[in-house]
């Protein structure tokens, strides 16, 4: 919506070996998505920007709280090394 809203016209089509420049890859982690969406203008102007803080840290708390846990898998493999 945000470039039709803007009449945004598109860029000419890309083709052959094709680099992706990184603004326009997406963040193979949560980490890294929360953190581009941190520092994304755009969000924060589409969502607002008390929105966006919230969500960034509600969703920072979860993935700290998740790589707190121990797996089973670290039970069973990491735990024989010791």
């Amino acid at each position: 919506m945000h470039g039709i809203e803007q009449r945004l016209e598109p860029t000419v089509p890309m083709q052959g070996e094709i680099q992706v420049p990184k603004e326009l890859s997406l963040p193979c982690t949560l980490h890294a998505a929360l953190e581009r969406l941190k520092s994304s203008q755009l969000a924060k102007e589409l969502f607002g920007h008390e929105f966006i803080e919230g969500y960034v840290a509600s969703k920072s708390l979860e993935l700290t709280s998740f790589f707190d846990e121990i797996t089973p898998w670290e039970r069973r493999v990491l735990a024989a090394q010791v």
